[in-house]
């Protein structure tokens, strides 16, 4: 739905469903709707002190604490946000944003991967629960990386194929670049905790644009219309973004049931960080998501799913106030995707040798986007994947006997598992579990390896299990006839429920 130039009339709408409450990826979602008028706030979103509340609106201006997050190295992109605040009305303090490259350049600096369990960081590791795949990122390996630097270190989850090196850049160019973004928001946000006067803050990062088609007399009209109904009907909420993108795994019917007015949605899995007003309430809960390794939108975006959240986070949308130049594709001027350094080279190249961020995205000619190949990892980076086995369970075992016999104690082990025994349950019906233990000889595992190759149709499904229960799917395949059945039958239950649960 195109949003008219002209101003909008007041009608806001209740949310459908009484939820409306987390790559680190996403791709984006759009869509409107219409809903009946709604008259009076939530029960529950009732303000305790209506009158405090009101004196916190926030108000695009000189008076809203505005934090602006800088490269040093980019000034080009200063003097654009210079501008685009000015014509705001608004008056940032800088932060000079942590360098990730250089953090990289530094002696010594490092990274490795954390192993679960072998780790004193064993216990911040995030283990999120299952979900629905956002489109284009299923089967990724996500690992959680340390890295190392000068005067501290920070750990961050990240998809394995991330680090590989480019043409451009070097192995762990966007681990380094994400690491200096969510050490740069930490930085914001205990600024924010320190000034206790402060109740909330815009922060900004240094590659804002105006939504499209938006001038900036609109943009603070339809602020001051928007912030100003979100905090007189949900005076509890924590965080609003001015723009960003929704995960592609929500799908259009959800995006719509959080609709609370034609500009606005209560929203959850929103990614990107560059256009954010957050309360101080909020901060220390993302500040602590950010210390265990959740990349900057990664952060939000969690806090954003949790129950807690409901009716507390909003979003301009359709058109947002303040989108990232570029908006969710890789192909941008981007300090962190190594597709940002085959932008600006070939914005370089077309400007015959200078760049600038301004002239770049205002190029009435798109600069056309090429494919970029990522190398393999070195082998220092892909040993340190390999764990040594401590668990019996996984102890190799020779022949296929042995193999028959580790099978056997891992189904085991697997069990343990209350909700992968209610699964199995529901699959084996009056057989009971103990038919996972009636196969007695090896060929029953032959057989299941010579047919592995073609469950084409259900890899789909078992890819969104968490690995225990395709091992449990794979474990009741190997003693039952009929295991590709078994096997889809375990993978539908067992999502079925996830879904459920969650």
């Amino acid at each position: 739905m195109e949003v008219p130039r002209k101003r909008l009339r007041r009608l806001h709408v209740a949310p459908s469903t009484p939820e409306c409450a987390p790559a680190s990826e996403g791709g984006g979602s759009s869509g409107s709707g219409s809903n009946p008028r709604q008259e009076e706030p939530p029960a529950d979103t009732k303000p305790s002190t209506p009158e405090r509340t009101r004196k916190e609106v926030p108000k695009l201006g000189p008076k809203l604490k505005c934090f602006l997050i800088n490269l040093a190295r980019r000034p080009d992109r200063l003097a654009h946000m210079q501008k685009l605040c000015s014509s705001l009305g608004l008056v940032p303090s800088v932060v000079q944003a942590v360098d990730g490259q250089a953090l990289k350049a530094q002696p010594g600096a490092s990274f490795e991967v954390v192993q679960p369990g072998k780790s004193r960081d064993s216990k911040q590791l995030l283990n999120p629960e299952p979900t629905r795949h956002a489109r284009g990122f299923r089967g990724l390996r996500i690992r959680s990386w340390r890295a190392k630097f000068e005067g501290g270190s920070q750990l961050l989850q990240m998809a394995e194929h991330r680090l590989k090196p480019s043409q451009l850049t070097d192995q762990g160019h966007e681990l380094w670049g994400a690491i200096g973004c969510s050490l740069s928001h930490q930085a914001v946000l205990k600024k924010i905790l320190l000034d206790e006067e402060l109740e909330h803050a815009l922060v900004l990062e240094d590659d804002c644009i105006l939504g499209s088609g938006l001038s900036a007399a609109e943009a603070l009209e339809t602020f001051s219309d928007e912030v100003d109904f979100i905090s007189r009907t949900y005076p509890d909420w924590q965080l609003i973004y001015l723009g960003g993108s929704i995960s592609s795994a929500v799908r259009k019917p959800e995006l719509e049931s959080w609709r609370v007015g034609p500009r606005i949605l209560a929203a959850k899995q929103v990614y990107q960080t560059h256009a954010y007003v957050i309360r101080r309430t909020l901060v220390q809960e993302i500040l602590d998501k950010l210390h265990r390794g959740q990349a900057a939108d990664a952060a939000f975006a969690s806090w954003s799913k949790s129950p807690k959240a409901r009716n507390r986070c909003f979003l301009f949308h359709p058109q947002a106030l303040l989108q990232q130049a570029g908006g969710a594709k890789r192909w941008k001027d981007s300090d962190i995707f190594i597709e940002g350094e085959f932008f600006k080279q070939a914005a370089r190249k077309r400007a015959g040798g200078s760049y600038d961020f301004a002239t770049a995205i205002k190029s009435p000619r798109p600069i056309r986007e090429m494919g970029v190949s990522r190398r393999e990892l070195s082998a220092t980076v892909t040993q340190s994947f390999v764990r040594s086995p401590s668990d019996p369970a996984d102890r190799p075992c020779a022949g296929l006997a042995g193999l028959l016999e580790q099978a056997r104690r891992r189904a085991q082990k697997l069990l343990e598992d209350p909700d992968l025994r209610s699964a199995v349950k529901e699959v084996l019906r009056n057989e009971g579990l103990e038919s996972l233990h009636r196969a007695d000889n090896a060929q029953d595992l032959r057989d299941l390896r010579g047919q592995l190759d073609q469950t084409s149709r259900g890899l789909e499904l078992v890819a969104q299990l968490r690995r225990s229960a395709l091992a449990a799917a794979v474990a009741c395949a190997a003693a039952q006839p009929g295991w590709q059945e078994k096997v889809l039958a375990t993978a539908k239950y067992v999502r079925t429920a996830s879904s459920n649960k969650e």
